[in-house]
């Protein structure tokens, strides 16, 4: 048993090292094309592509090339990079920056940012940087919208996005997606545009984001059936020109949770200025923070759920609740 277990070991080691070697030359040939993503002759772990883009590098070509070798990484560097066309993400790529706002992608031309080039994609990862678009609503930062062969796993973290006249980001027919730590401000020049759009998507969490500033739009505002799942904790949304959130198309099995929502409504027109609008089932609201709203603090239009341990001051009414909620400890 023990001369059989020994170059079973010895195996295991090899494999080991070879997966643990890093690309000491993830960079773009002088051309601006991207280099192959070996190391000492040996083709690194599919999953663990690298390539680094400088300025004024390819951005697109990177990310082809890493979508080629099976997925990994786009890095980019500190500064500005300008585009004129679409940035396409690919399955299993991650698009990293050095930090927001170290890294910037701007454009001064009426595009979507960055989207994708085909329905169905899995594994999509944007992070780390900032986006800056132009005021036209067909501007959008991070559009991911399918017809009908949903995306899946997505995610968004420590992005800034800004300047967009359409959607800073939207997710529809998205099945598993997270946006973190994100400040979208200042997008959506009109009631159909929003800092955040999310529709007809499942098991999507909105979580530690500051969302603000959007002139005509809604800081979150969830439409399409069926959306389920869906978890919104630790936000800031403030100053938003129609509602704070705007949650309709009754979903399924909502967590409102921990979020601090003020002074939206100031051009909400026909629309509802409310700190937190919904309607839905089994849903949770709890422990949020509407204050100084043009409207209502928190308004359920319908539904049912819970709405316990909130604070409301200073609204047009703090609380309208409509529907079967258990409600308690809310000032």
């Amino acid at each position: 048993m023990k001369k059989m277990m020994i170059p079973l070991v010895i195996a295991i080691s090899m494999l080991s090292a070879i997966s643990c070697k890093k690309n000491t030359d993830p960079g773009l040939a002088t051309n601006g094309t991207p280099k192959t993503s070996v190391n000492n002759g040996l083709t690194l772990p599919r999953h663990l592509a690298v390539v680094s883009v400088p300025l004024g590098g390819n951005i697109q070509a990177a990310i082809d090339s890493v979508a080629a070798a099976g997925g990994g990484t786009v890095n980019l560097a500190t500064g500005t990079y300008t585009i004129t066309s679409t940035i396409l993400l690919k399955s299993n790529v991650t698009l990293n920056g050095a930090g927001n706002p170290n890294t910037t992608i701007k454009t001064n031309t009426t595009i979507n940012v960055i989207s994708t080039y085909a329905e169905g994609l899995t594994n999509l990862t944007i992070q780390n940087l900032k986006i800056i678009g132009v005021t036209d609503t067909l501007c959008n930062g991070i559009w991911i919208a399918a017809l009908s062969n949903h995306f899946r796993h997505v995610t968004i973290s420590n992005v800034q996005v800004t300047g967009c006249g359409g959607m800073g980001v939207h997710l529809k027919r998205v099945d598993t997606a997270t946006v973190s730590n994100c400040n979208l401000h200042s997008n959506g020049n009109s009631v159909y545009c929003h800092n955040i759009y999310v529709r007809q998507s499942t098991y999507i969490t909105i979580s530690g984001n500051t969302l603000a500033n959007s002139p005509n739009g809604t800081g979150l505002h969830v439409a399409g059936s069926p959306s389920t799942n869906l978890t919104i904790t630790g936000n800031t949304v403030t100053g938003n020109g129609i509602a704070g959130m705007n949650i309709q198309d009754s979903p399924n099995i909502i967590l409102i949770q921990n979020n601090t929502v003020s002074n939206n409504g100031v051009n909400h027109i026909s629309a509802h200025g409310d700190g937190i609008s919904f309607t839905g089932t089994n849903a949770t609201i709890d422990s949020n923070t509407a204050n100084n709203n043009f409207d209502d603090g928190i308004h359920t239009w319908n539904g049912s759920g819970s709405v316990t341990n909130n604070h409301a001051s200073g609204n047009g009414v703090n609380y309208v609740i409509n529907g079967t909620y258990t409600q308690s400890n809310n000032l």
